[in-house]
């Protein structure tokens, strides 16, 4: 039963380095246009974002704006991908329960907290967002 333990934790913990990785490198791939010679991802993504939000974009270079919504947008990722990881780990606790009705509350508990943490990420990415919006907009910035 250790060994077992030892490896969901190794394979719990590979899941979180790994999505932080891809979380990290993703803008860095689409903004140098890694994804092949003559990728046109970086202009697409900009023209959705001013066709379908009526944005140019985030705040310009180098500005406190932009470095502070760059922090909130990682702690979110960040935090969204550990809610995540909570959420598989509770789905893998109830599934070696084994009908062993106290893992199967403590996996239902775990599911549920992670649910409603995850909503809560969710819920402050999309203010932080707005508010970000609502203050370029207000200040002239965007």
């Amino acid at each position: 039963m250790q060994l077992r333990q030892q490896i969901l934790l190794r394979t719990f913990i590979y899941f979180i380095l790994f999505s932080f990785l891809f979380q990290s490198l993703a803008p860095v791939s689409l903004a140098t246009g890694w994804w092949g010679s003559g990728s046109k991802s970086k202009d697409y993504l900009e023209k959705i974002g001013e066709e379908g939000f009526k944005t140019s974009g985030p705040p310009e270079e180098g500005t406190l704006q932009k470095t502070i919504f760059k922090i909130i947008n990682y702690v979110l990722g960040f935090l969204g991908i550990v809610f995540i990881a909570l959420i598989i780990y509770g789905g893998l606790v109830w599934m070696t329960s084994m009908g062993n009705e106290q893992k199967i509350e403590q996996a239902r508990k775990i599911l549920i907290n992670a649910a409603i943490g995850l909503a809560i990420v969710l819920a402050a990415y999309a203010l932080s967002v707005f508010i970000f919006q609502v203050l370029l907009k207000s200040t002239g910035g965007g």
